[in-house]
């Protein structure tokens, strides 16, 4: 697991956090993984300042798992579109961490870390 830290990203714009995982059990592919953005860690998941679900179907706006070779590995995408930010607040500091779950049942944390947001300068909605 890494731990690491998402900056120069501007409140309100979209992006994509994206991530490599090796190491997945033998026999096992990944089946859905969650990128989790919260003030407190203690905080209970429908707290969440943002939360992205993920699945091996590839959802535009959403992301995928994407079980690649070679085997035992996966890349995760999750696509952070502009209805993602409602309860982001820029300039404070997050805690964030990226939890996978494979086919066999088990759920591993694959990354974590702390997130702040640039303040945007244009309001551009449309």
């Amino acid at each position: 697991m890494s731990d690491t830290a998402i900056r120069n990203v501007t409140h309100g714009d979209s992006f994509q956090v994206i991530r490599t995982v090796s190491n997945i059990p033998d026999g096992e592919t990944v089946s859905m993984a969650w990128f989790t953005l919260k003030l407190l860690a203690s905080r209970p998941d429908y707290q969440a300042a943002m939360q992205k679900t993920i699945t091996t179907d590839d959802v535009i706006g959403t992301g995928a798992v994407v079980n690649s070779s070679p085997v035992g590995s996966v890349d995760l995408r999750f696509d952070i579109s502009g209805t993602d930010w409602d309860d982001v607040v820029p300039g404070q500091l997050y805690l964030f961490d990226i939890q996978l779950k494979t086919t066999g049942g088990g759920l591993y944390t694959c990354d974590r870390g702390n997130f702040v947001a640039d303040s945007s300068i244009t309001g551009a909605t449309t």
